[in-house]
């Protein structure tokens, strides 16, 4: 039998190693941009630099995701003692804060939005004009969180809409993001896309 106790604290600390490791990615890309004077290699690790970071925020994202489920269990598996009716009422019993963990749910679910669209817009773009696209993404969201302090109050569908228009993604897309398919993570071996197929990956080659 499972011990889930043991289970939760592996995956806490599983999550927290990588996101170290992303932290010292990112710090020694930063000091490698800080450093360099040819423009190319500084976009270079710019753009590395950011996408380590990106790495780094789903990755506390994940591990504040699987907190927050573990003590919703925890706290469902105790005697009823009063409603937990509001925000406030978990944040007593649970020490989680309630603006972050909204903040945190809803920059999942505007990532996982976006990787839709950009998906279905574009399923032949390349891993690099991909990436560099959801940066961008990255980026906006970063700006919202920063400048609104309702962040993550806003109706989903308006801001998933919102997102699109200043990512320059198709509208119509946007509008219908919960049906549309969750972006592959493979690419097709032939074409460097999207792997919506699930092609295999060619035969390596027996050298010899």
């Amino acid at each position: 039998m499972i011990d889930a106790d043991a289970l939760h604290e592996a995956e806490q600390q599983a999550l927290g190693q990588l996101a170290q490791m992303d932290l010292a990615l990112a710090a020694r890309l930063h000091a490698l941009a800080m450093n360099t004077d040819e423009p190319k290699e500084m976009l270079d690790y710019v753009r590395g630099y950011q996408r380590a970071g990106r790495c780094m925020r789903q990755t506390l994202m994940l591990r504040a995701k699987l907190r927050e489920t573990r003590e919703r269990h925890l706290l469902a598996a105790r005697p009823p003692v009063r409603p937990l009716s509001t925000w406030e009422d978990l944040d007593d019993e649970s020490g989680l804060d309630p603006v972050e963990m909204r903040i945190d749910r809803r920059i999942m679910d505007l990532q996982e939005a976006a990787t839709r669209v950009v998906a279905e817009a574009s399923p032949d773009r390349l891993r690099p004009e991909r990436e560099d696209r959801l940066d961008r993404i990255d980026a906006w969201i970063d700006r919202e969180v920063e400048e609104h302090e309702d962040f993550g109050l806003q109706n989903l569908d308006e801001h998933v809409l919102e997102l699109c228009r200043a990512a320059g993604l198709p509208e119509a897309l946007a509008r219908r993001y919960r049906d549309l398919p969750r972006a592959p993570r493979g690419e097709d071996p032939a074409t460097g896309g999207y792997n919506f197929e699930g092609k295999p990956e060619p035969p390596r080659r027996e050298t010899g």
